[in-house]
């Protein structure tokens, strides 16, 4: 996953340079393939068990096998270059390798709304933050234009019972998080919520 700096940069370069920008759209098969041949690959780096030189048995295919068997996953790619010929030339040479569209100017990307204007762009999550409202149950509550104090934290061990489904809190500070990429002026309410997340 590419970081939101890295895609504020290649969007705020492109802009500032005048240059087009377009997402394509490329087919992925990923986990979903039965496998022929054996295979193995050694534990994920975030998984270690007492046997730490063991290696895992795979049972199904992984993108970029030679058994894998396409289930449609749509990456998105932001593409910027200087000239048109460029563009067109780098879009030819991918789908010399993977099945991609050109999907045209920039207008949704990982599910951010992008509206171009003469000042720039807009980017937009207002979809993702009310899903992200219903998840957390809370689509009948009014908005708050007054920002939280963060000298007084609301959140604190001692002040309320555990969380009853830590799955779900820490599901929801993860989408706060990816939220943080437009909204910005909820990072510290965001840092103040994930401070939890070991034991909600």
């Amino acid at each position: 996953m590419v970081k939101p700096a890295t895609i504020h940069t290649v969007l705020s370069l492109a802009l500032s340079h005048y240059r087009p920008i377009h997402q394509l759209g490329v087919k992925n098969a990923f986990l979903h393939g039965g496998l022929k041949e054996t295979m193995y690959m050694y534990q994920h780096l975030g998984y270690r068990d007492h046997r730490p030189t063991h290696v895992c048995l795979l049972k199904k295919s992984l993108y970029g096998t030679s058994a894998a068997y396409p289930l449609s996953y749509i990456d998105d790619i932001i593409l910027t270059a200087s000239f048109d010929v460029v563009r067109k030339s780098i879009i030819s040479l991918l789908s010399t390798e993977f099945a991609m569209k050109d999907l045209g100017p920039l207008s949704y990307f990982l599910g951010i709304v992008v509206t171009r204007h003469a000042g720039g762009l807009f980017l937009s999550q207002r979809k993702y933050a009310t899903e992200i409202i219903d998840r957390a149950g809370m689509s009948s509550c009014k908005p708050s234009s007054t920002a939280v104090d963060i000298t007084k934290p609301k959140l604190s061990v001692e002040s309320s019972p555990p969380y009853v489904d830590p799955s779900h809190y820490r599901s929801l500070a993860g989408a706060l998080q990816y939220l943080n990429f437009t909204r910005p002026d909820i990072a510290n309410v965001v840092q103040q919520f994930c401070l939890f997340m070991h034991d909600p």
